[in-house]
């Protein structure tokens, strides 16, 4: 019987200690799934500049989750606010190596020849 308690007690303990990372890691692979619907549907020479509009839209709504949660700022684990700011250094890093007229392109300002 205290073999049943122990096992229910260590197994309740872990999973309420793995409830927020697992969390975390739920929300950056639905937040990285767009992404992965932006690459294989938009044209080849938009996907970096779909993918750090994208990336960046990503990032404002994880920020806007750990607001909203009143997720801590300073931790030891990566936190929701990591999670955001790492979407929008991808964002920014695909927005500095795109080239300007796709852009454009991709918002419908200009043509394709």
């Amino acid at each position: 019987m205290a073999d049943r308690r122990t096992f229910g007690g260590i197994r309740n303990r872990g999973l309420a200690s793995l409830s927020p990372r697992l969390a975390l890691a739920v929300l950056v692979l639905l937040a990285a799934a767009p992404i992965a619907l932006v690459a294989a549907l938009v044209p080849r020479e938009l996907v970096l500049a779909a993918f750090s509009v994208v990336a960046m839209t990503i990032a404002i709504a994880i920020a806007a989750v750990a607001w909203w949660r009143k997720a801590a700022r300073h931790s030891a684990t990566v936190t929701l606010w990591d999670a955001a700011g790492a979407f929008m250094l991808i964002g920014c890093a695909a927005a500095m190596m795109t080239e300007p007229e796709n852009l454009l392109q991709l918002f419908g300002f200009t043509q394709k020849n």
